[in-house]
């Protein structure tokens, strides 16, 4: 009850607030008050505060002596009781770490870390689900393919195409991730695949992935129409890593850019597919543009001789210009705009191919579409390093001075060295 009177100072609360113990007395009582004892070493406020004394020494008792060397200890009270009851009831409680660590050591065990982060690792061991995920000591060595806190992974792209064909793919892919390191293997021995059967292609096909794997590739490129057309199946179905062909990526591109030249709302002509017998015959092309552009007309037109024209490096002579007016006139006589070349081959005869046809067409390379679209497969953690250049490495199955030159247009260097492999 306040007395008569007196009124209680503001802001405080009107219940009597009951008299503190001795002990509490003396914990609380302030630095200036007399009699007081003072643990040894405590110092001031702000020496105690520095070196986290404060929150690990208690004062002794009036009157008390204890035996030398020993300090009288207390059992903890209020909120820090609370705390120790709840966590001795919680037994997968992490251990202390950090400041409560410290402040339950005192100041004479509590000195900083030498390692700036051990805190963190602590918490991190301590919270940490399971074993795996705990982080590793500070000595430790670095994981493999690790660059300090980068991720790498150090192991080529593998790419396969009957021929050089596939180097308009693997030049593409190298201008757009050219950190990556690449590895391609040109069956030189055995094409052109355009002209095999689907049982020959597929056999093929399967050898090749199986000498990529071998060589520890982390994805592949099936840089062949024909191959794409008649195998993508059968290679993914045996590949433990992605598989990319390139005639969806070149669909889309061809879908995109027919939209592009005829506007919205405009006639939706013909898309004209240029490829090899074999990819005609499986209509692997028509089927994808229809399944991104439903009713759109599909010219497929096949081209053999352009294959063997590319490979002798005879794209823009008088038998390459001959062979493109007979092969191209259907597509003329369709007045088709969009024209895809379905085939890693025919790039090399892309100048030949757009006079034959007039400035008005649109060609379309699946091998720009093929390289994006593996980029997007690809996520960040199965990347190289982006500040370390890849490098290229060539396997055929026949290797001829011919084969270096053409190597060379899309190396921009003379493909001197070339690994020759054979596949059973």
């Amino acid at each position: 009850m306040v007395a008569e009177g007196r009124l209680p100072p503001p802001g405080r609360h009107r219940r009597r607030r009951p008299r503190p113990s001795p002990a509490a007395a003396v914990r609380h009582a302030r630095r200036g008050d007399p009699g007081l004892a003072r643990p040894p070493g405590a110092g001031t406020l702000g020496d105690r505060l520095s070196r986290g004394a404060d929150r690990g020494a208690v004062p002794r008792r009036l009157g008390r002596q204890e035996p030398p060397g020993r300090r009288a200890r207390r059992p903890p009270a209020g909120r820090r009781a609370r705390r120790d009851a709840g966590r001795a009831r919680r037994p997968d409680a992490p251990p202390p770490a950090g400041r409560l660590l410290r402040r339950r050591r005192g100041a004479g065990r509590a000195a900083a870390p030498a390692d700036p982060d051990a805190d963190r690792r602590a918490f991190a061991v301590a919270h940490a689900s399971s074993p795996d995920e705990a982080p590793a000591p500070a000595d430790a060595p670095p994981s493999p393919g690790r660059r300090g806190d980068r991720v790498s992974d150090d192991r080529p792209v593998g790419l396969f195409d009957s021929g050089v064909g596939g180097l308009t793919v693997l030049d593409a892919v190298a201008r757009r991730l050219p950190a990556e390191n690449l590895l391609y293997l040109g069956d030189t021995a055995r094409l052109p695949y355009g002209t095999k059967s689907r049982e020959t292609v597929r056999r093929y096909a399967l050898r090749a992935v199986s000498l990529l794997l071998e060589r520890d590739v982390k994805a592949l490129v099936v840089a062949c129409n024909t191959a794409t057309a008649l195998a993508l199946d059968a290679i993914r179905e045996k590949s433990p890593v992605p598989v990319l062909g390139v005639i969806e990526p070149g669909a889309r591109a061809a879908v995109a850019r027919a939209r592009d030249v005829e506007g919205p709302g405009g006639p939706r002509g013909p898309i004209a597919v240029l490829a090899t017998e074999a990819t005609v015959a499986s209509d692997a092309y028509g089927s994808a543009i229809r399944a991104l552009d439903p009713g759109r007309p599909v010219l497929n037109v096949a081209c053999p001789l352009f294959v063997p024209l590319a490979e002798e490096g005879w794209t823009e002579n008088e038998v390459a210009r001959a062979a493109a007016a007979r092969h191209l006139k259907p597509v003329v006589e369709a007045e088709a705009r969009t024209v895809v070349l379905g085939c890693t081959h025919y790039p090399l005869l892309a100048r030949t191919i757009a006079a034959a046809l007039g400035p008005e067409v649109e060609l379309v390379d699946s091998a720009e579409s093929t390289a994006r679209a593996l980029e997007a497969l690809l996520p960040v953690s199965a990347r190289r390093d982006a500040l370390q250049a890849g490098e290229t490495h060539l396997l055929v199955t026949d290797a001829s001075e011919r084969l270096r030159r053409v190597a060379g247009r899309f190396l921009g260097r003379e493909a001197a060295l070339l690994e020759l492999v054979d596949l059973p």
